[in-house]
C-alpha cells in the first residue's frame, strides 16, 4: 500500500500490514491434557520429571488450592471440597504454562 498524500495529519487512521506470521512457541501447546476425573480428582498428563506448581482458581480469581509436586506421565491430583462451579487451573512448569477451566457439578 502506498500513500499518495502526507500521513502527518490527526484524525487519520492508516492500516499497517506486516508479511510475518504470528505463532505461539509450540512448548506451551505441546503439554498433554488436564482434565477432571471426579469432583475431586484432577488428572494431568505429559509431564515427565518435571516441578510442576499448581493453583486453581474460582471465577472471581481467588486462589482457592495450590500444590506442587514432581510430574509423572500420569499425576492425579486429589482437590479440596468445592462448591459446584467453574474454576481455572493455572499449571506452571519451568518451560510451561497452561491455563485451563474444569466445571465442578
Amino acid at each position: 500500500m502506498t500513500l499518495t498524500e502526507n500521513t502527518n495529519k490527526t484524525g487519520r487512521f492508516y492500516l499497517r500490514t506486516s508479511s510475518k506470521v504470528l505463532s505461539t512457541n509450540a512448548a506451551f501447546l505441546d503439554f498433554g491434557s488436564v482434565y477432571k476425573v471426579d469432583n475431586q480428582t484432577l488428572r494431568i498428563t505429559g509431564l515427565q520429571s518435571q516441578k510442576v506448581h499448581l493453583k486453581l482458581y474460582d471465577i472471581l480469581g481467588k486462589e482457592v488450592f495450590k500444590t506442587s509436586f514432581n510430574g509423572k506421565i500420569k499425576n492425579d491430583i486429589r482437590l479440596p471440597d468445592l462448591k459446584y462451579a467453574a474454576y481455572i487451573v493455572d499449571i506452571f512448569t519451568e518451560k510451561r504454562k497452561v491455563s485451563k477451566k474444569i466445571i465442578i457439578e
